[in-house]
């Protein structure tokens, strides 16, 4: 379903130092809300023995940044899931707008679809929600109709559970 892997090759890094130089460039500029841009963010540094946490944990050493925005696959979120739970909780200061892609909740489609993801842990992933009390879904732009389904379908099912939350869907077309 996706060939970018085969067509670009294995994950290929920045230094840390380098993305520090371009974030020091942009906050010279006043810029203090970060988007982080790459095919698979979430595999950030698995060809250096770093990770996406501990790139975020430098990025947010900075006390101008108000907030970072990034895409993540699923089973990067998995992976790292305590990683994020405790950066979360250690810069609740800050605003993070994290997007995470899902196609479907199908084990079967995923299965066929390559996706290296469990759905049973990432419904446990879900879960921690109960710990927000404002939550905002985003979709792609551009969206098809499983973007469109999933994204209605989530907000539904999360204002169904926690009615008491404040519960937002962006980019709705």
């Amino acid at each position: 379903y996706c060939a970018i892997k085969k067509v670009i090759g294995h994950h290929k890094s920045k230094t840390i130092s380098t993305i520090i130089e371009e974030l020091k460039k942009a906050l010279k500029q006043n810029f203090s809300y970060i988007r982080l841009v790459a095919d698979d963010g979430g595999g950030y540094g698995i060809d250096c023995q770093l990770t996406i946490v501990k790139l975020l944990e430098q990025i947010c050493t900075y006390t101008q940044i108000k907030g970072v925005d990034f895409e993540i696959n699923p089973k990067w979120i998995l992976g790292y899931r305590n990683e994020f739970y405790n950066f979360i909780k250690n810069h609740s200061n800050l605003l993070f707008k994290i997007t995470i892609p899902i196609q479907t909740f199908s084990s079967n489609i995923l299965r066929d679809m390559n996706r290296n993801l469990n759905v049973v842990e990432f419904i446990e992933f879900i879960k921690k929600i109960k710990e927000y009390n404002r939550i905002i879904i985003f979709r792609h732009i551009r969206p098809d109709g499983d973007a469109v389904g999933s994204t209605k379908g989530l907000k539904e099912i999360l204002t169904l559970t926690y009615p008491e939350k404040e519960i937002y869907l962006i980019n709705c077309d």
